[in-house]
């Protein structure tokens, strides 16, 4: 479960008439709520979980009177809530990690679309609680229709939750260095044509030729 989830409680042999006081892991803090239990003994309560680190933790419910202790354990799992969970490309959203583990240090995300995503801000650190929080502005160039938020922790604790775009009249998807595509490959460079060499005509060196001179007649004897 999630902080925040309210969880009933029912709570049996205590004694008559007695408060009952609602714990999370020990009696040495502040109660979380309580409740008198009825004649019987009995008692039903609803409770909300409050802020704590992921893993198991134990709801205590002790008697004023008798000292009787009852527990319950619960798992708390790593959540984020955003406020607001929908708007404009104007509006301004305030995230709330919860259940993540004490000093863990926590990337938020923003899903461009299914496969992009665009890093909002890193460094964002847990406290003793498991809780911190941030404000950021919707990223520009997205389009309208829901894209996930997410929180990514060093210690592997992991949450996310849709936020709800709309108003957006056009539709340019920005890339810049924070954007990150699962799919996207660099662009191939274009194929050079080479150009085909030209043929220069060569010219046949001209043949001699060769002129018959005639023969000297040879002049009659006399």
């Amino acid at each position: 479960m999630n902080v925040g989830n309210a969880v009933t409680l029912t709570c049996k042999y205590f004694a008559p008439r007695e408060k009952v006081r609602i714990y999370l892991d020990s009696t040495g803090t502040s109660s979380i709520t309580s409740f008198v239990a009825t004649d019987q003994g009995t008692g039903t309560v609803v409770i909300t979980i409050p802020a704590a680190p992921g893993g198991l933790h134990d709801v205590l419910s002790k008697g004023a009177t008798s000292g009787q202790l009852a527990t319950k354990t619960i798992r708390i799992k790593p959540s984020l809530v955003l406020a607001p969970t929908s708007g404009t490309s104007n509006t301004r959203i305030a995230v709330t990690f919860n259940g993540f583990l004490p000093g863990e240090v926590i990337e938020l995300r923003w899903y461009v679309t299914s496969g992009t995503i665009k890093t909002i801000k890193t460094g964002l650190k847990a406290d003793a609680r498991g809780t911190v929080k941030y404000t950021f502005k919707v990223p520009s160039g997205q389009t309208n229709g829901k894209h996930k938020v997410e929180g990514v922790g060093s210690l592997k604790s992991k949450a996310s939750v849709n936020f709800t775009l709309s108003g957006v009249t056009t539709a340019s998807v920005d890339k810049d260095v924070n954007s990150v595509s699962v799919d996207e490959q660099p662009d191939q460079p274009k194929p050079t044509r080479t150009p085909r060499p030209t043929r220069v005509p060569t010219e046949t060196p001209a043949q001699a030729t060769q002129t018959p001179v005639p023969e000297s007649e040879s002049s009659p004897s006399s």
